[in-house]
This record gives C-alpha cells, sequence and structure tokens, in this order.
C-alpha cells in the first residue's frame, strides 16, 4: 500500500487508479450482520474517500446506526472507472465513533501531537459535542483537559455509566453536578464533581459527595443506624467529613450554618439528642430561643442568627425545620483518574469509594 494518501469528501466519482476497494462504515455502534459489499446499480455520494493508489476506501459516515441503509455500503458502479478490473473486498469494515475518539485523545495523551494538531483536535471535539453530542466527545478525561465544562461533561458520562451498573437513576438539578438518585434511604443523592485545585485550574481532581440527613426524616434514620466511631474512622482513608445544619421551610433549604465546630462535638449533639431538630411550629418566642440554644453549643455564628430573623422571625412562615446534616467528600486526583481509566477501572473504582462511604450506616449505592 502506497504511504500517500489523497483524501476527498462528498465525491461523486472514484479514482481512476482503483484497484483494490474496501467499504468502511462509521457509526455510533457497532453493526452486527454486515452485509457483503459488492457493486451495486445506485447513484452514490461518498462521504470520504481514501486514496492510496493501489488501495481505495470508501468511507459512509452515520453518526446514529438508526440511520444506516446497508445498500449505502456497497460502491456505485457509475462512480468506478473499470468495474470489471477492480477487486472489492466483500467484508465491511465498521468502526464506531468510540474507537475513533478514544485513539484520538490517546494521540493527545501519549504526546503525539503538535501544538497545532492539539488545537484542531479541541475545535474537531467541541464541534462533536455541539452537533453530535449524543456521541460524548469527552469519554475521557484525558480528552477533557482542563476545561471545567468538558470535565463536567465526562462526569455526567461516568455517574450515567455508574447508575446503570447499580441499578438506580440520575437526577439532575440546575445549578448542581448530576448524581445518583437514592431514593428512600439516609442519603439521596450521591454526585461526581470536577473540583479545581489550583486557581488557573492546570490540576484538577473529581469530588464525591455524599450529604447524609440532609432532610429531618433523612437525619433522625441516620443518627439511628450510623456507627459513630466506623464514620469518624473514614477520615483516616481520605474522607472529608463536616457538618451540614440547615434550616429550611417545608423542603426547601433557606440558610446555612456555617460556624466553626468539631465534627466530634456536632455528631454527638445530635446522635445524643442535645438539642432537638426537625420542625418547629414558630411562635413569638420560638427564634430566640432557638438563636440562644443553638449559640450556646457553637453551632450557629452572627451572619446565621441573622438571617435566622430576616427569614422566619420577620416573615408569615408558620414552622422551621431544623436539619442536622452532615456533608462527606472523597478526592480522586487527577492522576488516579486518569490510570483508572487507561485500566478501565474508573467506573468500579468509584462504587467502591461510594460504598465505602455510606458503609457506617449499612447503606450501598451497589445492590448486592
Amino acid at each position: 500500500m502506497s504511504k500517500e494518501v489523497v483524501a476527498s469528501t462528498q465525491v461523486t466519482n472514484l479514482p481512476a487508479t482503483l484497484q483494490r476497494l474496501v467499504s468502511v462504515l462509521i457509526t455510533d455502534q457497532t453493526l452486527t450482520n454486515l452485509p457483503t459489499i459488492e457493486i451495486h446499480d445506485r447513484e452514490a455520494r461518498y462521504d470520504g474517500v481514501l486514496d492510496y493508489g493501489d488501495w481505495t476506501f470508501i468511507i459512509e459516515n452515520k453518526p446514529s446506526i438508526k440511520d444506516v441503509w446497508t445498500a449505502q455500503l456497497n460502491p456505485a458502479r457509475s462512480s468506478i472507472p473499470d468495474p470489471v478490473n477492480i477487486e472489492i473486498i466483500p467484508q465491511c469494515a465498521c468502526l464506531t465513533w468510540g474507537e475513533i475518539l478514544q485513539r484520538l485523545g490517546n494521540l493527545d495523551q501519549n504526546q503525539l501531537l503538535s501544538s497545532p494538531g492539539r488545537i484542531m483536535l479541541g475545535d474537531f471535539l467541541d464541534m462533536v459535542d455541539e452537533e453530535y453530542s449524543s456521541l460524548a466527545p469527552f469519554r475521557t478525561f484525558a480528552l477533557c483537559k482542563n476545561d471545567r465544562d468538558r470535565l463536567l461533561k465526562r462526569c455526567r458520562l461516568v455517574i450515567t455509566n455508574i447508575a446503570k451498573q447499580v441499578h438506580l437513576a440520575v437526577g439532575d438539578r440546575r445549578s448542581r453536578f448530576p448524581y445518583l438518585h437514592y431514593p428512600g434511604g439516609i442519603v439521596e443523592e450521591i454526585d461526581l464533581a470536577p473540583e479545581t485545585i489550583t486557581q488557573d485550574t492546570r490540576d484538577w481532581a473529581l469530588k464525591i459527595n455524599i450529604w447524609p440527613g440532609d432532610t429531618a426524616k433523612q437525619a433522625r434514620a441516620f443518627y439511628d443506624k450510623v456507627d459513630p466511631g466506623a464514620l469518624l474512622s473514614l477520615r483516616d482513608a481520605g474522607w472529608d467529613i463536616k457538618p451540614n445544619l440547615h434550616f429550611a421551610y417545608m423542603s426547601t433549604h433557606l440558610i446555612w450554618s456555617f460556624a466553626e465546630i468539631s465534627i466530634e462535638r456536632y455528631f454527638d449533639i445530635w446522635k445524643n439528642k442535645i438539642h432537638n431538630y426537625g420542625q418547629l411550629k414558630l411562635e413569638h418566642d420560638t427564634i430566640p430561643t432557638l438563636v440562644q440554644s443553638l449559640s450556646k453549643l457553637g453551632l450557629i455564628g452572627l451572619a446565621e442568627i441573622n438571617e435566622l430573623e430576616t427569614r422566619f422571625a420577620q416573615t408569615a412562615r408558620n414552622h422551621i425545620n431544623v436539619i442536622p446534616g452532615l456533608h462527606m467528600a472523597y478526592l480522586i486526583t487527577r492522576q488516579s483518574a486518569l490510570n483508572w481509566e487507561n485500566n478501565g477501572t474508573l467506573e468500579s473504582n468509584i462504587i467502591v469509594i461510594m460504598n465505602q462511604g455510606m458503609g457506617p450506616w449499612g447503606a450501598k449505592p451497589h445492590p448486592n
């Protein structure tokens, strides 16, 4: 095969030097039962033609396998200069866009592209994402580079794939990251988000977020079932565990406390019922009494006191929900994410980490 190639798109005639012909289908899935390739009496416009002199490849591009018409994979008689003296390879080659995008990403990751080549690849991936988002061009974190929007799209794809494996739905809320929806449990949302490590975004990590006890009902179940020692020991395994005290009206969270209090003290207050939580009916002295007791325990500061006055005491709201939740976070370094992706263990490792985080109260996103 000649090393020089002439590439053409949207052409109706094949090269005069045609000797051997291979038909190639590019689509989003591997097509089973590929037809035997033969000369066909039809009018043709080829999406692509690669002419190597002694070998010629005709390319049919269908972003969706649903749009494939197998007759289009055959060369048209009218486009062949000499139909008698050519060899038609009967086997059709089928490539998926996933394979192609992966290999393009490998070229970049292995530093086999020049600077202009990397720019062209980035522009091409942006075009694919805009015009054919179903092909998920940013299917590896390596392809996403340091672009936050691309990283978020990749996180969405990872969460979607995990959801299929663990038989859960994917939730998506405005201004929030895609999450696993775990209905009826102590935790209803587990999300995966890109996290910027440096201000210039040259380094990033993946952050798994879990919010146990995010409603009063969930909090009651959480403090009833959780193993305190097992929960706090997760910090030795890389988990960051922080208070997430917040105040809500009906199902709307309105105020979050950012008071400095140790997680041990915070947990002890709610686990041992040193302070009540849940729904409180608002009467003339409810907020002053609540402010006094929470302040004494170090659970709120001046900012939260002012907000409680503004959002509850000075309104017509008839109740307040005190919700003593937690926020648990685990960071996966950029290099770990790339390594796991390369060896095919990214999603399984994330599931293991999620299981670890939910273990102290006996729950898992992966049903066994």
